[in-house]
């Protein structure tokens, strides 16, 4: 239920649960992982 309310205090959208865990889990990937995004889709990495 936690989630919900941090979703919709961040984004101002009501959604259920499961979206709401959806969401967060995605953006901590996005803010995490976004060095390696190129590297787990098979792009070269450009500097």
């Amino acid at each position: 239920m936690l989630s919900i309310a941090v979703v919709k205090e961040k984004y101002n959208v009501s959604v259920t649960d499961d979206v709401a865990e959806a969401i967060l889990i995605g953006r901590y990937g996005a803010a995490h992982h976004y060095a390696e995004a190129p590297m787990l889709f098979g792009k070269k990495k450009t500097s």
